[in-house]
């Protein structure tokens, strides 16, 4: 569940309005609550205002005392059509000694206009839910994100108007394709990959558990979907699946010292990828910045005319160019890009590699050079002793491989469906 903090003050400033959401609800497949009958996303009506933002219910944490202006402020909220939650049980008496009795009676007949009830009870135009939080979320007709159970994909969600952006990404170690549950409403979803800005129609299905999305998610990447209360106009989507088989990219490596200091190594010719702090000798282990790789090659992955390029471990981020045409920029794993302009001989790699500055500064630390000219305050270290780098370990820097190219088979439409 997607859910913020909310203080005391800030509930009393708490507004309710009509839901912009019960419209696009309404289009949804009702779907049994278990205990409770009414179908998820159908029951609220009216949302809860707070400075920042909208949300559908205030849940109240298990409390024994709770100040008298908080409850009658829940309350009221409830008779305007908010719902409400009290976590495990109801407040039980008022903070504080001042004008006891009498706060003590207006609370009291508070709580009794709450009797418990298994569906909730009716308040005005909302309604007030006691216990458990995630049974009651769902009696109260919060869907849960169960997309989550899926180990390592973690999301962000925000609404705007006519449908919800998720951000959605793969911190697992394991490819996920597949139909990936969303609880919201949608007639069609939209995916946008940030890192390369593809965009297009993703593939959605409605199932009697709610709306589902066709994901393809490597280990490390993200995806933005977009879910809408209308048709989208863009393209489709592009799915792929990568082929069992990779070829192990090998050749005559041409690489080049572009921009960085504190001097330029000279270039340097390798078969073998690695760290250029081993391959450019003492003058490159005090370098950071930017080096371009270039091989040259024959392929014989061309199904389709299209593959996966994946430079395997980049030491930080990388600019690829193939063929004379742009593929974007990297910049955390998988390092990969989808190239479709691949020749049978003949092809030219460009890999634009960018290092942190680590080993800049450790070299300037090791040579006593003053770099840390700030007036307020410099750096310190973890222990809030003087920052010095001249015993760190030296950094992988460039392009480290190994670099492969796979054939990629686009899936036609119903080829996702699994």
């Amino acid at each position: 569940f997607a859910f913020d903090y909310v203080s005391d003050r800030q509930l009393s400033a708490a507004t309710v309005q009509r839901s912009s959401r019960r419209e696009s609800a309404q289009n949804k497949p009702p779907v049994s609550n278990g205990a409770d009958s009414r179908p998820q996303l159908q029951g609220l009506e009216y949302d809860v205002k707070v400075a920042g933002g909208n949300y559908r219910v205030i849940v109240v944490p298990r409390c024994d005392v709770m100040p008298l202006t908080t409850l009658e402020k829940l309350v009221s909220l409830a008779k305007l059509g908010a719902t409400v939650i009290f976590s495990d049980g109801l407040p039980k008496d008022v903070p504080g000694l001042g004008d006891l009795e009498k706060r003590r009676g207006t609370f009291q007949k508070l709580l009794d206009e709450i009797s418990v009830a298994p569906s909730g009870t009716q308040v005005g135009k909302g309604r007030i839910f006691v216990g458990d939080v995630e049974s009651t979320l769902a009696k109260a007709g919060v869907a849960r994100e169960t997309m989550v159970d899926h180990q390592g994909l973690f999301y962000i969600r925000r609404s705007f108007d006519g449908g919800r952006n998720y951000f959605i990404a793969n911190r697992s170690e394991r490819a996920i394709e597949g139909w990936l549950p969303l609880a919201t409403a949608a007639r069609s979803v939209v995916l946008m990959d940030a890192m390369s800005g593809r965009t297009g129609n993703g593939a959605l299905r409605n199932t009697t558990a709610g709306v589902e999305v066709f994901v393809q998610l490597q280990p490390g990447e993200s995806i933005i979907v977009r879910t809408m209360n209308r048709a989208a106009k863009d393209a489709n989507w592009s799915y792929a699946r990568r082929a069992e088989s990779s070829e192990l990219m090998v050749g005559h490596w041409k690489v080049d010292f572009i921009s960085g200091g504190p001097a330029l190594p000279p270039s340097l010719s390798t078969h073998h990828l690695a760290s250029w702090t081993e391959l450019g000798g003492d003058v490159a282990k005090s370098f950071s910045g930017t080096a371009r790789y270039t091989l040259k090659f024959d392929a014989s992955v061309q199904v389709g005319k299209i593959a996966s390029l994946d430079l395997g471990d980049v030491a930080q981020s990388a600019r690829v160019t193939l063929n004379g045409k742009s593929f974007g920029t990297l910049l955390i794993p998988p390092y990969r890009v989808t190239v479709d302009n691949l020749k049978p001989m003949g092809n030219e790699l460009e890999v634009e590699v960018t290092s942190t500055s680590a080993n800049r500064i450790r070299d300037l630390d090791r040579r006593g050079v003053k770099w840390q000219n700030f007036h307020d305050i410099n750096f310190v270290n973890q222990d809030y002793k003087p920052f010095n780098a001249s015993n760190w370990p030296l950094a992988d820097a460039g392009l480290l491989g190994p670099v492969t190219l796979t054939a990629v088979v686009p899936l036609k439409p119903g080829e996702v469906v699994r």
